[in-house]
C-alpha cells in the first residue's frame, strides 16, 4: 500500500468513527431525552469532579430523595479550609507546616512555647470570633459548624520534633480539616 493511499484509508476510518460519534450522541439525545446539564452531571460523576455524586435515583448520598435533588443540580464542593477561617488570627504564634503535597481540604499550623489545651482553647475562641459553632470532642480536639461547612480542629503535642535548638522541646500541632 503506498503512503497517499494509507493517509486516504485513515482519513476515511477517522471520518468513520466521528460520524458515529455524533449519531450515537444524537440518538442518546432523542431516545434518552438527554439535555447538555445530564451530559456535564454524568461526566462530573465519572471524572470524581465535586465531593457527592450527583443523585439518579434512589437515595441521594445526604438522605434526601432524588425527587428533591434533580439530575442536572448541581451540587456546591466542600469548601477549602482556607476559604472556611477567612479572616482569623492565628493565635499562639501558630505558623504554617510545610507538606508534601498541596490539600485544601487539610492543614497543619504549628508552635511552640505553648501547651496543646492553650492553643485549642485560643484556636476555638478565633474560630467562633469567626461565627463557627463550635462543639468540643476532648480537650483538645473539637468541631466547628456554620452553616452547610463543618471544620475539624484537632491539636498535638508533636515532643521533641521540630522544636529550635535550646528551645522549648514541645512543638504542638494544630490540624484544620474541612
Amino acid at each position: 500500500m503506498e503512503p497517499g493511499q494509507l493517509l486516504v484509508a485513515l482519513l476515511y476510518l477517522w471520518l468513520a468513527i466521528a460520524l458515529g460519534v455524533y449519531l450515537w450522541r444524537a440518538y442518546r439525545r432523542v431516545a434518552h431525552g438527554e439535555t447538555r446539564a445530564d451530559r456535564v452531571a454524568r461526566r462530573r460523576e465519572l471524572e470524581g469532579d465535586g465531593d457527592r455524586p450527583v443523585s439518579s435515583g434512589g437515595t441521594g448520598t445526604d438522605g434526601t430523595s432524588a425527587a428533591a435533588v434533580p439530575i442536572g443540580t448541581a451540587i456546591p464542593a466542600r469548601p477549602t479550609v482556607a476559604e472556611l477561617v477567612e479572616g482569623i488570627a492565628l493565635p499562639c504564634d501558630l505558623l504554617p507546616v510545610p507538606a508534601d503535597h498541596l490539600d485544601p481540604h487539610s492543614v497543619a499550623f504549628a508552635t511552640t512555647g505553648h501547651a496543646a489545651a492553650e492553643v485549642s482553647d485560643a484556636l476555638v475562641g478565633e474560630l467562633e470570633r469567626l461565627g463557627f459553632a463550635v462543639s468540643p470532642e476532648t480537650e483538645t480536639d473539637a468541631v466547628a459548624r456554620r452553616g452547610d461547612a463543618i471544620l475539624r480542629v484537632t491539636v498535638r503535642a508533636d515532643a521533641g520534633r521540630g522544636a529550635p535548638a535550646g528551645g522549648d522541646p514541645t512543638r504542638v500541632v494544630a490540624e484544620l480539616s474541612s
